[in-house]
């Protein structure tokens, strides 16, 4: 069962990256084009200021369009919903989950 949702202090989104990295590094789950491509986008979006931002991250569920969150386990699409959500809402998203998001968008997109 996928949660939708992250805590306050990003365990969830960080125990979803770590989860999503780990299976990419042992070839467990590997990215469709589509999510490689996403990925570039939002690693070339933040690439100035290192912030993923809602309208970024909005933007390329769009460009997705409904195959991003079907395809291939929608394991990337949960884990930018999950970071959405905590862009969007009132408390920060620790740093260092953050920092891992941004390094496993770039290990997706194959920029790293």
């Amino acid at each position: 069962m996928i949660a939708w949702s992250t805590v306050p202090d990003g365990s969830l989104l960080s125990e979803r990256v770590h989860d999503l990295g780990q299976d990419l590094a042992s070839g467990q789950w590997t990215p469709t084009a589509l999510e490689r491509r996403i990925a570039g986008l939002l690693v070339n979006a933040s690439a100035g200021d290192g912030e993923l931002t809602a309208l970024h991250i909005r933007g390329d569920f769009t460009e997705g369009a409904e195959a991003f969150v079907r395809e291939n386990g929608c394991r990337l699409a949960a884990l930018l919903a999950d970071l959405l959500l905590a862009v969007s809402g009132p408390d920060p998203v620790p740093l260092a989950a953050m920092a891992e998001v941004r390094t496993l968008l770039a290990d997706v997109a194959g920029q790293r």
